[in-house]
């Protein structure tokens, strides 16, 4: 497997660990008022036009697979630090910020998703590093010669 087919398979991977750690928050009613999870239906709502969490999981696969995974390994080299773990969070971190400036925003839940509670930026941010570790101790897993 190349290294972009790697870094697929790792961005599928985190994806889908950090959906279920989403549901998870899901089921005990979110953080702090903020249900993480149904954050995750409401942006894949206007991209597939569904409400149930199928969409969600769907999305959360693909784009973890397709978009994020693979510029992952393609950007690999250029972020900063050494260790793969590390440059995941970097990475992560930087999904975090166009997703609080730009999907946010698109989806009409404001800036930062403000509109659906105070808590939403920091609790997305966490998950967001929780994405970045999976995502960079993956990749670092399947690409031990390299790295």
């Amino acid at each position: 497997m190349n290294d972009l087919g790697k870094g697929m398979f790792a961005g599928m991977s985190a994806a889908l660990l950090t959906g279920a750690v989403d549901q998870m928050l899901h089921g005990v009613g979110g953080v702090g008022g903020v249900d993480v999870f149904s954050l995750s239906v409401l942006v894949s709502q206007p991209l597939i036009g569904a409400t149930t969490s199928a969409p969600a999981w769907l999305t959360c696969a693909a784009v973890g697979a397709l978009l994020y995974g693979s510029a992952f390994a393609l950007l690999f080299t250029r972020l900063p630090g050494q260790a793969a773990v590390w440059r995941g969070i970097v990475f992560a971190s930087v999904v975090w910020l166009g997703l609080m400036l730009v999907i946010m925003p698109a989806t009409g839940v404001g800036l930062f998703g403000l509109s659906i509670g105070y808590g939403t930026p920091w609790l997305t941010l966490a998950t967001h590093l929780f994405f970045g570790i999976a995502l960079g101790a993956m990749y670092r897993r399947l690409n031990p010669k390299r790295l």
